[in-house]
């Protein structure tokens, strides 16, 4: 397979960009049925908001021991 080398500087975009897709997916499409739920105009409270970052760190971080395994 070809090798494909991103530059190390466009990291930050990547972040960026990331960061920017994820929170207006949140505010537009989750919030909504979140705060049906939760009983919270904002979706999920300080502390759920926090544990789900949480998790979704180690799942990233998971995904990206696996990744530099292979």
């Amino acid at each position: 397979m070809g090798k494909m080398e991103i530059p190390v500087a466009s990291f930050g975009v990547f972040a960026i960009l990331t960061l920017t897709v994820w929170v207006a997916t949140y505010d537009r499409v989750l919030v909504r049925p979140l705060s049906r739920l939760t009983g919270h105009a904002r979706g999920l409270s300080l502390p759920q908001r926090m544990g789900a970052g949480l998790a979704l760190f180690a799942v990233a971080t998971a995904v990206a021991a696996h990744t530099e395994s292979v």
